[in-house]
């Protein structure tokens, strides 16, 4: 983008359309049964904790979408998990 602030495109910011892109590589259909299968005997989590629970720790994430405190997913700043 040459350091230029990227364009609003059918009304979503750069950020919003990364995090919304994220989602979507993730995206997943289960039965109950398989969940509980990939649960029990996979290390990795399902795909929908995937997203969820990564998204959640970014600030980013939080001034994309404007998350508040209240909303379904919110975590306070003192609660998420930053490793770099």
């Amino acid at each position: 983008l040459d350091g230029k602030p990227a364009p609003m495109v059918d009304g979503l910011t750069g950020d919003q359309r990364f995090f919304l892109g994220y989602g979507q590589i993730w995206r997943s259909k289960y039965r109950e049964n398989a969940v509980r299968t990939q649960t029990l005997s996979d290390e990795h989590t399902v795909a929908s904790f995937r997203v969820i629970g990564a998204t959640r720790n970014v600030d980013g994430w939080y001034n994309a979408f404007d998350i508040k405190p209240g909303d379904k997913y919110y975590l306070p700043p003192d609660q998420r998990i930053h490793l770099w």
